[in-house]
């Protein structure tokens, strides 16, 4: 068929009725669809377009809350305050940063799983703890420690930090999955 061409509709169409939207593709210079048709297809590629884009590695809202809950409840069961509570999910979250961002230099690191884990984590923080100023505090100070000690950690020894993190995280997060081939 070659290449389609958007042309304005002339007023020689037989109903002689146009308006500011009306356009004819032309395929070897002769009108092969009028804009009904052209619509359809335009709002068919969006649709596709919109469903090609969808993430399906982000968690759901729902998935979000039951995350909450189940992080909530365990570790409640252990006996920590929601302070430590609070603690414990920051330091995960960071951890989790530099997972995906360094130690993926070390070893394998299952990008979409530890993408899914994070944004887990960060919903269940946005969820439970939010953005009031003691929620800040806890999350900035988890941040400042954890800062403190990668910052720390020189050269070579950055791979050893990260195989103690990839094994504190398997034992205390279940992190294992984000380190497994699909």
């Amino acid at each position: 068929m070659g290449h389609l061409i958007l042309k304005r509709a002339s007023a020689s169409r037989l109903s002689g009725e146009l308006s500011d939207d009306d356009y004819d593709v032309l395929a070897n210079g002769a009108s092969k669809m009028k804009k009904f048709i052209v619509v359809a297809l335009a709002a068919l590629v969006a649709a596709a377009a919109s469903v090609a884009n969808a993430r399906d590695d982000e968690p759901s809202p729902e998935a979000i809350d039951e995350f909450a809950s189940n992080y909530m409840r365990q570790l409640g069961q252990k006996g920590l305050s929601d302070r430590e509570i609070a603690n414990q999910l920051a330091s995960s979250i960071w951890w989790s940063e530099k997972v995906q961002l360094l130690c993926s230099s070390y070893f394998y690191v299952n990008a979409r799983r530890a993408r899914y884990d994070y944004l887990l984590r960060q919903g269940t923080w946005n969820m439970m703890f939010g953005p009031g100023t003691t929620a800040t505090s806890i999350l900035n100070e988890a941040a400042r420690r954890r800062n403190e000690n990668f910052n720390n950690v020189v050269g070579a020894a950055k791979g050893a930090w990260c195989e103690e993190v990839k094994a504190f995280g398997i034992k205390t997060f279940g992190w294992g999955p984000l380190f497994e081939v699909d």
